[in-house]
């Protein structure tokens, strides 16, 4: 009897001590994916790279661009801020498109510039994605967003009294023939129409 009274307490100290020793073991593997995991989550400053692009500075305010980039990641996160009587209020947030240019445009005649944000979307068929914030009652908000354009570049320009975006890309279906679209804010919405060039 005594004998089976000290199995039992020597088994008993030895699955307490395995016990310990795992909850050991899975707290040290926790703390060290943490560790792994806060850091790519978490990029300490010095990771980052912030730059800032000015568009312009007029009556509404500075525009301009804050990149920034992080250590080991391919995307660009960049925002369009306008900053007026002391403060910076963020118009637009690229959500790791990379902003390659803004234009700053009158589309509907009202006298107040809209902006048509240009974005590489990265890899090999060097998309391009277009926004177009609208500027009304004091403040800017988004309107449009379209996709899809290989290669593509804006051109604004007056065609029958009318200010148009034109967007130059790549035809999928014929790679050698330029294809254009053409679009109009029209009553406070972009619709695609046809006219025009954009040379």
């Amino acid at each position: 009897m005594l004998t089976l009274m000290r199995r039992v307490v020597m088994q008993t100290e030895r699955v307490w001590a395995d016990k310990h020793i795992m909850n050991r073991k899975i707290i040290a593997v926790f703390l060290l994916l943490l560790l792994f995991v806060g850091d790519t989550l978490f990029a300490k400053e010095g990771d980052k790279n912030v730059t800032v692009e000015d568009i312009s500075v007029s009556r509404l305010g500075r525009f301009y661009i804050e990149r920034t980039k992080i250590e080991g990641l391919m995307a660009s996160f960049d925002k369009i801020i306008r900053s007026r009587a002391g403060k910076d209020l963020v118009l637009f947030d690229s959500e790791g498109r990379y902003i390659e240019k803004v234009y700053e445009q009158d589309l509907d005649g009202d006298g107040m510039p809209e902006l048509l944000v240009q974005m590489a979307l990265g890899g090999s068929g060097d998309y391009k994605e277009f926004a177009l914030l609208r500027h009304s009652d004091g403040i800017y908000e988004q309107i449009w967003e379209e996709s899809g354009f290989s290669g593509g570049q804006a051109v604004i320009k007056k065609y029958l009294n009318k200010t148009r975006i034109f967007i130059r890309h790549t035809d999928e279906e014929e790679l050698a023939k330029p294809k254009i679209d053409a679009f109009e804010l029209d009553e406070g919405k972009i619709i695609k129409v046809s006219g025009g060039t954009a040379g």
